[in-house]
């Protein structure tokens, strides 16, 4: 159980940090991959959100870079056996002035006591608003976010709990999907902030891994499935 690992600091009842979760080496080889991106200009989303102060999702680097693969190894290798990340191995950007709106992971989270939420949820899916081309949002344990470079503001606070936390570059933040755990990252000040935002199902409920999204018959045939089940499937 990664809430057991000495590394690992409670900083509220389902709250944890992981100081230093990537060494300096593992942060120079992503600050790489991300300089190389920015040149290529592969962001996902740069048009809609880069004038926005507030936004709904921070920007997304296309998930393209082999580089940025041990995200979600060692994510996968803290988590497991139990749990086990979704397939990502993006990197989220915001750059100065903007901030993101408060939220929380899991619409439909077990421990979540709000049938008319759930509901909600339920038919969102079914006219094919909600974007959930894994069909894992009911099913999303933890939410957690990687820091991978410096940065000034975009502190991480909560709105129920009074918890407020100013990560570094290097930490790991995990923190329950449900409705009580609602966040929001306050304005960049001096950036841009790069980030790996993730979550976390049972690995009994995982749908697939990295190796297998990346793989383009794989991804096919799920989405294949997704259409054919009513949920609004990605262009993969």
């Amino acid at each position: 159980m990664f809430k057991n690992n000495p590394n690992v600091v409670k900083l509220a009842e389902e709250v944890y940090l992981y100081r230093n979760f990537l060494n300096e080496e593992e942060l120079d080889r992503i600050s790489v991959a991300i300089n190389k991106l920015e040149e290529l200009g592969h962001w996902l989303n740069k048009d809609k959100y880069s004038e926005d102060s507030v936004i709904p999702a921070p920007q997304q680097v296309f998930q393209g870079s082999e580089a940025l693969n041990l995200l979600y190894e060692k994510a996968k290798e803290f988590f497991g056996p139990e749990y086990s990340p979704l397939p990502s191995n993006g990197i989220s950007k915001m750059i100065e002035g903007q901030s993101l709106e408060v939220h929380w992971d899991s619409p439909a989270h077990p421990d979540d006591d709000h049938e008319e939420t759930e509901t909600d949820f339920f038919k969102k899916k079914e006219k094919g608003v909600l974007y959930d081309p894994l069909d894992t949002c009911h099913i999303v344990q933890y939410g957690y976010v990687i820091y991978v470079n410096d940065f000034e503001g975009g502190e991480l606070y909560y709105t129920d709990i009074d918890l407020e936390y100013a990560p570094k570059k290097g930490d790991l933040i995990v923190h329950s999907a449900s409705s009580k755990y609602k966040h929001g990252v306050k304005p960049v000040t001096k950036g841009p902030r790069y980030a790996n935002t993730n979550f976390i199902t049972l690995s009994k409920d995982s749908p697939m891994t990295l190796s297998e999204y990346l793989n383009p018959e794989f991804t096919a045939a799920k989405a294949k499935e997704a259409i054919e089940k009513g949920i609004n499937a990605p262009n993969w």
